[in-house]
């Protein structure tokens, strides 16, 4: 799962922001003090690691501050004065009869030497580095993952094995994985508000291919595929309503209609499918007249209604369905005439005459 990046801080007012600006100041003054103090007792010696981790912190303030994102910064100070609190604490512990004026160890390097130099020229690398870190957190905090990614892209080429750099652009591809899935889903659910379920389950079908683990992916296609066969379904009983002569499909139409009814997003489409499926089914039980011409010869037919002898015009109803007239005459041959009694119609006329020889 990717993780939630932090939320925007809400608005202050310019009063506020001033506030929390000199808070900053002073609190970032401080903290200056306090590492100047270690470093001139020589906690470079006993606690590197924890001095350039609170260097880190406080450089990464600064870049927050500078990106307009004064929560972070205030958060990441403090977090370097936390530090700080340790390295003190140890110092207390290790040398209980320490002074707050103790000189540094003469094992320090002095001013001027080259050790100093290159001390000095690798704090500033690392003000840089944590610097550029901070901007990427601010930005990526912000939502702004362009600007974010060039930030930790700058850390990086002052840093390259830096493990803030490597976790914020990591964060910011996940960010912009995430962020592209949402302009993919929001797109497949516009599909589904349409009405368009198979390119919806096409567009859940993509989604899926990229990342399995989606459940709301898997939620989408699963209702994208009910309701495209439900859609079909539908369609086929409207397009083809002779089949609802049927009494076993006439059941399934019903249940079917039930089913669609009970849809809570009922958009447009399915409304018509479900009005135009429910004024057939009335229809089904209705009969419609056939009007049966002949030639007054001809023996005419129809099995499972009835014998109908011969006459030139005879109007009978018939149920909607399939049926096959027959008509017969001695010395002709027979003919059939195939026919589908469609549930609405008004007439349905059929010519039944035997004119070949045999």
């Amino acid at each position: 799962m990717l993780a939630l990046l932090p939320s925007r801080a809400p608005a202050t007012s310019p009063s506020d922001s001033a506030e929390i600006s000199a808070k900053l100041s002073a609190d970032r003054a401080q903290f200056d003090q306090r590492f100047a103090f270690l470093e001139a007792r020589g906690a470079a010696n006993w606690a590197a690691a924890d001095l350039a981790r609170a260097r880190t912190l406080a450089a990464e303030s600064v870049g927050a501050r500078d990106a307009g994102s004064m929560p972070l910064a205030e958060q990441r100070l403090a977090e370097a004065a936390s530090v700080l609190d340790a390295i003190e604490r140890a110092s207390r512990e290790s040398t209980p009869a320490a002074t707050p004026h103790a000189q540094p160890p003469a094992s320090a390097p002095a001013p001027g030497t080259g050790a100093a130099v290159a001390g000095g020229a690798r704090n500033l690398a690392d003000e840089a580095y944590a610097k550029a870190s901070g901007e990427g957190f601010a930005a990526l905090g912000a939502g702004q993952l362009e600007k974010a990614r060039d930030a930790f892209a700058k850390a990086r080429a002052l840093r390259p094995d830096g493990p803030e750099a490597r976790d914020g652009l990591r964060r910011v591809e996940a960010a912009r994985a995430a962020r592209g899935l949402a302009v993919r889903r929001a797109e497949a659910e516009d599909l589904e508000d349409e009405e368009r379920w198979q390119d919806a389950l096409d567009a859940y079908d993509a989604i899926l291919r990229q990342d399995s683990s989606l459940a709301w992916a898997h939620e989408g296609r699963a209702r994208a595929g009910s309701r495209l066969q439900l859609g079909d379904s539908l369609q086929a009983l409207i397009d083809h309503p002779e089949r609802l002569a049927n009494p076993r499909l006439r059941d399934e139409a019903a249940a079917l209609l039930r089913t669609a009814e009970q849809e809570q997003q009922s958009g447009p489409v399915l409304r018509t499918q479900i009005t135009r499926l429910t004024n057939l089914l009335p229809a089904l039980v209705k009969p419609v007249r056939l009007s049966l011409v002949s030639d007054s010869r001809t023996q005419v037919t129809i099995p499972s209604v009835g014998s109908f002898g011969s006459f030139a015009r005879r109007d009978i109803e018939l149920k909607p369905g399939r049926y096959t007239v027959i008509g017969t005459r001695d010395g002709f041959r027979e003919v059939r005439r195939d026919i589908t009694v469609t549930p609405g119609k008004e007439l349905l006329t059929v010519n039944v005459s035997c004119s070949e020889p045999t």
